[in-house]
């Protein structure tokens, strides 16, 4: 079957939000077993928005559509749905008494504005909102079916949730895909695919997705419900060039796999970070039962006096540099020695030229990771912009922890 998503307003157009509903749509859709096969968006006029029901009705079996419903003159998504499907509005006066109730709870007077998401086009299948006050609708046109929800995201997402997901599933009894992902890190998606050898030798029934981005890149291949198990471990033994660079199969980030890690093995942590902000500190003490295993963080600028008061000798400085692989160790081994923990985790590099130091230090970063036994550093070149850079150099020493646990 074919599923499309419409979303609409002119300010997804001008770039002023960002489309966020019609990913999770495509993701929860995806996760029940419908596949999303378009993605349009059209501004707030009745034209358009009739245009793009036409347009889906002549080949979708299912057209989501978002955004639009609200109580303000450029509001025209049931207009333009009535205008399509022939009906008109009339009032639902269940929607608006409890848009009333709403407000009164609120201690607040409805106004009169807001009667308007209270008419519904005629014959509809009416969808409440739980989070808001503009109800959604269904309608139905031979073996075409429309579910409108209001673009605000957690209303949306509620709505979607609680009826029209059942209603699909009721309707149309998907069977859930197969669905292997394999979360990377410190390897491109050019280099990952030329382990892959290109991806030559898989199915044509496989649904395969290279998706990257800052902390690495995640492929995931999905797999009709009824395909054979012998064929998942043909794909399961044509993954294994990439084994390395995998942290996970399910939905977890980095972060909290190394945090289960150092929980596990009852071990603690501290870090030190000179360029990345506080980020990686961040990351891992935004995971569930950080407390455990974090034992102190300090962010400084990379300078002379902040290394030396951190424990980092000068005549290592003035000898190596201070972005460099011998100052990341000795930051490490400071953190580690002063907070007591069992592993210090050091982040050293920056965007910016210092005296004395050539212009190729921009951009350069060390991570160490030291413990009682053993010591790494890595070291990596980030020339982009400080955003890119921090992240980057986080999601390293992560994958240095990771690797090291």
């Amino acid at each position: 079957m074919i599923i499309e998503i419409l979303s609409i307003g002119n300010e997804l157009l001008q770039g002023k939000i960002t489309n966020t509903n019609a990913s999770f749509l495509g993701k929860e859709l995806a996760r029940a077993g419908f596949i999303v096969r378009q993605i349009n968006t059209v501004g707030d006029t009745v034209e358009d928005i009739v245009d793009a029901i036409q347009k889906a009705f002549v080949k979708a079996q299912v057209l989501i559509v978002t955004g639009g419903l609200g109580p303000t003159n450029d509001d025209v998504t049931s207009e333009a749905i009535c205008q399509f499907f022939g009906v008109k509005t009339i009032l639902h006066q269940a929607s608006l008494e409890a848009m009333q109730k709403r407000f009164e709870g609120r201690g607040l007077v409805m106004p009169e504005s807001n009667i308007k998401q209270a008419l519904l086009p005629e014959g509809c299948t009416v969808l409440k909102n739980l989070q808001g006050t503009a109800p959604g609708f269904c309608m139905v046109k031979n073996n075409f079916r429309l579910y409108a929800m209001p673009g605000v995201p957690h209303e949306m997402k509620a709505m979607f949730s609680e009826f029209v997901l059942p209603d699909m599933i009721a309707q149309y009894a998907p069977k859930p895909w197969i669905s292997l992902q394999y979360r990377t890190t410190g390897i491109s998606e050019s280099l990952l695919y030329n382990k892959l050898s290109c991806m030559d030798w898989i199915m044509p029934q496989a649904v395969v997705s290279f998706l990257p981005g800052s902390y690495g890149v995640d492929v995931e291949i999905q797999l009709p419900s009824s395909f054979p198990q012998d064929q998942i471990e043909f794909i399961k033994e044509h993954i294994k060039p990439i084994e390395s660079f995998v942290y996970s199969t399910d939905k977890e980030d980095l972060e909290e796999k190394v945090a289960k890690a150092l929980v596990h093995q009852k071990k603690t942590l501290s870090i030190v970070e000179s360029c990345t902000g506080g980020l990686l500190i961040n990351r891992l003490t935004n995971t569930q039962n950080s407390s455990l295993f974090f034992r102190e963080g300090i962010v400084l600028p990379l300078g002379e006096s902040s290394l030396q008061s951190l424990g980092v000798s000068l005549s290592t400085i003035e000898k190596y540099g201070l972005a460099s692989k011998e100052c990341a160790k000795e930051m490490a081994y400071s953190i580690k020695r002063r907070s007591g923990a069992d592993i210090g985790i050091s982040v050293a590099g920056s965007m910016d030229i210092f005296p004395n130091e050539p212009w190729e230090s921009r951009g350069i970063v060390y991570v160490c990771y030291a413990d009682g036994n053993h010591c790494a550093v890595e070291k990596a070149i980030f020339p982009d912009n400080r955003l890119i850079h921090k992240e980057r150099s986080a999601q390293m020493a992560l994958k240095l922890l990771w690797k090291n646990l």
